[in-house]
């Protein structure tokens, strides 16, 4: 899409040094309102300044409003800028600190968005470039004077910076899947069937991702064959680590990690594991703690299909004087601080339970 080429004097937009853009006249009848517009400035002290800004009105004439920063770096106020101008899918917004966006009203008209909507998303900042599915959220304004509601969503999944502006564009609308609780064939699971209390969307042909309070979603097969999976949620049922706010289960050789691995990546999409390694050595030992991580790192790197750190490798010593066996390799931790997580191995193990 080309650019319209055009001339204006930055005057003052408001009392706190926000600048103003007034849109030519000839240019009023060519331009959609409340529509934003990549902008690229041009003036004296610099030949390229890129903008993205909604078509306002101020005092009844149309134009953009040009950020206070910008306006006081470059002392704009009163200078004469060549603009190009054409319009953009993409609207600006501040990442707060928590990670919540707000919806412009122009955007939630154009895409009619309500409470539980769920959208792809695309976000873009100076230095990320991101994509997210995300769920719509409301401030309810209800109890105030002509004052609408607000929409928002929170960026949950992908790390990115907070407090700044960025650019985001709506991609597109993302199905929701309801719990049907039909019949299936024996042995099938209908994982929307297990979170009634969710809010399910439908992330490919055969995936999900659930959304769940405010914890971080989760990606997981549509549905899944359970006795694929009984032999692995049992090891995790005798492991006992079912309390927190996330999940854990212990390995004690690779073989045994690395079936821990596959199996939850299967149940799990987006799995971002970690992995921890603790080594209890006797009181006899006479070797060094470095000597030893070196020693653990170079087993488990070359045996286990894992990706380990050296600073997740602990030694503790044993304080018994009693003969024990310990494991000569330690004990491998892989976990996830995802509450949604635990949540879902503990209503599959209710299942199981029920089952027998």
């Amino acid at each position: 899409m080309t650019f319209t080429v055009m001339q204006g004097k930055i005057s003052k937009g408001n009392s706190t040094g926000t600048g103003w853009l007034t849109l030519p006249s000839h240019l009023r009848g060519t331009v959609s309102p409340s529509k934003w517009y990549d902008l690229i400035l041009s003036f004296p002290s610099l030949d390229y300044l890129p903008l993205t800004r909604k078509l306002s009105k101020y005092k009844n004439i149309e134009g953009f409003h040009i950020p206070k920063a910008i306006c006081s770096t470059h002392r704009l106020i009163g200078q004469v800028v060549s603009v190009s101008l054409r319009p953009t899918s993409y609207f600006v917004s501040r990442i707060s600190k928590d990670k919540l966006v707000r919806f412009p009203n122009s955007v939630i008209e154009e895409f009619s968005i309500q409470k539980n909507d769920l959208f792809e998303v695309e976000i873009k900042t100076r230095d990320i470039f991101v994509r997210e599915i995300v769920l719509v959220k409301t401030i309810d304004h209800s109890n105030r004077v002509n004052c609408a509601s607000e929409f928002y969503f929170i960026i949950r999944m992908q790390d990115v910076p907070t407090s700044i502006e960025a650019k985001i564009k709506v991609l597109r609308r993302i199905q929701r899947v309801f719990p049907k609780k039909k019949k299936v064939p024996e042995g099938e699971i209908s994982l929307p069937d297990l979170f009634p209390d969710a809010v399910i969307a439908k992330y490919d042909s055969t995936s999900i991702i659930i959304f769940h309070g405010n914890h971080i979603p989760i990606i997981c097969p549509m549905k899944i064959h359970l006795p694929d999976f009984i032999h692995y949620l049992k090891n995790y049922y005798t492991d006992r680590v079912k309390i927190g706010s996330g999940w854990i289960i212990t390995a004690s050789t690779p073989e045994q990690a690395d079936y821990y691995f596959e199996t939850h990546n299967k149940l799990i999409l987006n799995a971002k594991l970690d992995f921890e390694l603790i080594y209890v050595k006797k009181s006899v030992e006479e070797r060094e703690d470095e000597f030893l991580i070196c020693k653990l790192y170079s087993y488990w790197e070359t045996n286990a299909k894992i990706s380990l750190s050296k600073d997740k490798i602990h030694i503790l010593s044993s304080s018994s004087s009693q003969k024990r066996k310990l494991n000569e390799h330690g004990s491998l931790r892989i976990s996830e601080n995802r509450f949604l997580i635990l949540e879902l191995y503990l209503r599959l193990l209710k299942i199981i339970k029920a089952q027998n």
